[in-house]
């Protein structure tokens, strides 16, 4: 599962990934890139979320984004 132009909007939604995960780097965002399936793992990995859990909570913060 993944957002189309996730990649394309992600310097603009980055911000809003730092804000609601806030133990992710600034460091880890740039290594992330706006790619969707190594932010999902990073998220996973940090807050100790399976990835659909991740998934849908990424799906709806983008939505409002």
């Amino acid at each position: 599962m993944s957002i189309p132009k996730f990649e394309s909007e992600w310097d603009g939604f980055k911000g809003h990934v730092a804000v609601t995960w806030d133990k992710i780097s600034d460091e880890e965002l740039l290594r992330v890139q706006g790619n969707f399936a190594e932010l999902v793992k990073l998220i996973g990995e940090k807050y100790g979320e399976q990835k659909q859990v991740v998934e849908q909570k990424l799906h709806a913060l983008y939505e409002s984004y």
